[in-house]
């Protein structure tokens, strides 16, 4: 293998000198005319068009750092890369499946925002690393057909290989449950719920956790069942509420056997004593379901547990919306100190409305005021919001990027649940905070190139123009 002749630079092209553009968390190189020869060429021409890309499942074998250090795929099978021709990709992060763009220019090569599923991973998984690293891809080559991703600022080259050469068959979403995984509910949760359902008695009701019971006789009874819930689509859709974030997925039925698809979630802090990650964790994991006196049991691979829903009317309580209003320890005030300027400055409306305003424009985040107290970004490039004609957003929150709707009736402006990557923001971030003020808009207002939301707490958002 020749990979160790490899660099960064030398995959964009010996003719080529790199500029490196950061945006949305997303990294591109330009090539600079005139520039001298870069190092160390790769012994093969790196590819000039996607179509050597489209196809093959890549499997990750390793990544060599800069420092010389190199970290192998503990399974391959379990981190790969699969793009199609319509500028897609389908990423497998371990456990978690996701999808993104990706855009090809020569050897240049960048991936656009990569949405992922949140399940929780086991304690070997790689998963973290490898989703850095292929933030931070800016071209690539093709050599002994292997796939080589040079990483910017010549930090480190990732390394993958077709499937098919090791016989590995890539790990889906969809893969088929084990002989061992599609194993029939505990002795004991068959005696108590014997009777089998069909996939229809699924549908309808806003099923609330009640509690897991486990295998080793331990019991999690879930703290307020409104905030943990599934609903079943007849179009073998599944929307999913998280504690304080919502998600959808897909769902099949087989008999009793039941499995769910990735489920996408907004990317909320919730407060403290979430079960959100405990509740994801053994939604991954079922196989199957029966249903007893109206209650549903679903059955967790290897007869690890049993998990049990009651209709959300059977306790009159509602089901947690994405769109309810945070407890008091989720939208805990910043402990900042505001000036007494910069407090008088925040509470001065701006004037004048214009919705057509709002589009077309990248909004940066200049500071939010809530009960006196003034927040101001360090940075308010990592935080911005373009909003689209089309009803859709793009959104930048510090290190990640996301999406999401947004409706408007007059002066009310609602932005619905944000979808965005999980990529190890710097310890100074502030993109949780951004995010829930986002969340928490109910009308603007527009003056002297400010837009201004108008939060639920009673506080208030300034966005001002990008220049």
């Amino acid at each position: 293998m020749l990979w160790r002749n490899l660099s960064a630079r030398s995959i964009v092209g010996a003719a080529l000198s790199a500029l490196l553009v950061l945006s949305a968390c997303t990294f591109t190189i330009r090539p600079e005319a005139g520039a001298g020869a870069a190092t160390a060429a790769p012994q093969e021409e790196a590819g000039t068009s996607s179509s050597e890309l489209v196809g093959p499942t890549w499997q990750w074998v390793q990544t060599k750092y800069g420092d010389d250090s190199v970290v192998t795929a503990t399974d391959p099978s379990r981190y790969t890369l699969q793009f199609n021709d319509d500028g897609t990709v389908a990423v497998q992060l371990d456990c978690n499946s996701g999808s993104g763009t990706y855009t090809v220019d020569g050897p240049i090569l960048t991936f656009g925002a990569i949405a992922s599923t949140l399940m929780g991973c086991p304690d070997d998984s790689q998963a973290d690393v490898f989703g850095r690293d292929l933030g931070g891809v800016v071209s690539y080559t093709m050599q002994d057909g292997h796939l080589f991703l040079a990483i910017k600022l010549d930090t480190g080259i990732m390394e993958f290989a077709p499937a098919g050469e090791s016989g590995a068959a890539t790990a889906e979403a969809t893969e088929e449950p084990s002989e061992e995984a599609t194993a029939e509910p505990t002795e004991e949760a068959t005696e108590e719920a014997s009777e089998e359902a069909s996939s229809s008695e699924l549908v309808g009701p806003t099923w609330q956790w009640i509690q897991t019971k486990y295998g080793d006789d331990s019991v999690m009874d879930a703290t307020d069942p409104s905030r943990s819930t599934l609903q079943f689509n007849d179009d073998g859709t599944v929307a999913v509420q998280l504690d304080c974030n919502s998600g959808s997925g897909t769902y099949s039925v087989d008999g009793s056997s039941l499995t769910f698809g990735p489920i996408a979630s907004t990317l909320m802090a919730c407060p403290d004593d979430s079960q959100a990650d405990t509740f994801a964790k053994d939604l991954g994991g079922v196989v199957s379901y029966v249903m007893q006196d109206g209650h549903l049991f679903l059955a967790i691979k290897f007869d690890t547990g049993i998990m049990e829903f009651a209709p959300a009317e059977e306790s009159g309580t509602a089901t947690a919306e994405a769109t309810e209003e945070p407890s008091e320890k989720a939208t805990a005030e910043p402990t900042e100190e505001p000036t007494a300027e910069a407090t008088e400055e925040a509470t001065e409306e701006p004037t004048g409305e214009a919705s057509g305003e709002l589009t077309g424009t990248t909004w940066l985040w200049e500071k939010t005021v809530i009960s006196d107290v003034v927040v101001t970004p360090t940075d308010p490039s990592r935080y911005t919001i373009t909003f689209n004609d089309d009803g859709t957003t793009n959104i930048q929150l510090d290190c990640n990027s996301g999406r999401a709707t947004f409706t408007l009736e007059g002066d009310k402006l609602t932005l619905g649940p944000i979808l965005s990557t999980r990529m190890a923001c710097p310890a100074d971030s502030q993109d949780a905070a951004f995010g829930q003020n986002l969340a928490d808009a109910l009308s603007y207002s527009m003056g002297d190139g400010t837009l201004r939301l108008n939060l639920k707490n009673d506080g208030v958002m300034d966005l001002t123009e990008q220049p």
